[in-house]
């Protein structure tokens, strides 16, 4: 029981340890926002911390608008406008972002942020009611990860059941 005990402290421990990490380098990135104004790469990793742990969604949103004129962030601040976008509850917006930053991945380059990107297009396109557009995401995420969450469910259950067979 001790050994239990001692545990769940230590997970206690390491929660407040990350969650003090996090509100410092919150304070440390604002700072650097401030004093560098056109890093674009600062403002986009300020916005990542905003989003995660903190959930503060709209408060990444210029922060990600404005990452997303640089070339390299481009297509990874885009898709997570459109997720900021999702959790306002704003769809239509979410979808034109993560279109918009889908276009831009390279597959082979970047599987993961390629499969993540269409996925979240796939669940839009289904909130949209635009199922023929969820299905081509679906089966877009399925070519490079056959095994990424409930995606092949859910194109299965768009295709009418499982068990179709496609020739």
């Amino acid at each position: 029981e001790r050994a239990a005990d001692g545990d769940e402290e230590a997970r206690k421990n390491a929660a407040a340890l990350a969650t003090e990490f996090a509100k410092r380098r919150l304070e440390v990135l604002n700072r650097r926002v401030e004093r560098y104004p056109q890093d674009l790469v600062i403002k986009y990793e300020l916005a990542e911390l905003l989003m995660a742990p903190f959930g503060k969604f709209t408060q990444a949103i210029p922060l990600l608008q404005q990452a997303s004129q640089n070339k390299r962030l481009k297509a990874r601040a885009l898709i997570k406008l459109g997720r900021c976008f999702i959790q306002d509850k704003k769809i239509s917006l979410a979808r034109g972002q993560i279109e918009r930053g889908v276009a831009e991945v390279n597959a082979p380059e970047d599987p993961k942020l390629f499969v993540e990107a269409h996925y979240m297009l796939g669940v839009v396109c289904e909130a949209l009611k635009d199922f023929p557009a969820a299905e081509k995401h679906y089966g877009e995420v399925l070519v490079i990860d056959y095994e990424y969450k409930d995606a092949l469910a859910r194109l299965e259950k768009l295709q009418g059941g499982a068990g179709d067979a496609e020739a």
